[in-house]
């Protein structure tokens, strides 16, 4: 399949779902580091906590979500 498609070597086919589903969820990651860079400007202890724990939340997202290859080179 994967020569029938045109793939280079090192290249692969995945689900254009998987690939927005990890996009989004990498969205979600950026903003959450964006949050965090912002908060933590001047911030106290509790603060870091807030922030360590919001920016863990949307990490936590990715887990298991890398989209597996429908073919292969």
């Amino acid at each position: 399949m994967a020569r029938r498609m045109g793939l280079d070597s090192g290249e692969a086919l995945v689900s254009s779902d998987d690939l927005q589903r990890v996009r989004d969820l990498l969205y979600v990651l950026e903003s959450a580091l964006d949050d965090v860079e912002s908060d933590l400007r001047g911030a106290g202890r509790g603060e870091y906590r807030r922030a360590f724990q919001h920016l863990y939340a949307a990490a936590a997202q990715l887990r298991g979500s890398a989209p597996e290859p429908r073919a292969r080179w």
